[in-house]
């Protein structure tokens, strides 16, 4: 992550830890996943008809 790309539109460009965080976080709260575990939420498993695994989970 620390290399810069060689190719495309993005040529030249480097993702900072920081932004990949910012990045990684905004993506599991958009999937309904913790942001500290990165596993799914209570909600998303019973979105998903899963309340059983989360029953199992303890979350």
């Amino acid at each position: 992550m620390t290399e810069t790309l060689e190719v495309g539109d993005s040529k030249g460009h480097v993702i900072s830890r920081e932004d990949l965080d910012k990045m990684l976080d905004e993506y599991y709260t958009l999937r309904g996943w913790d942001v500290e575990t990165g596993t799914p939420t209570q909600v998303k498993l019973i979105d998903l008809g899963l309340a059983y695994v989360a029953d199992m989970l303890g979350v």
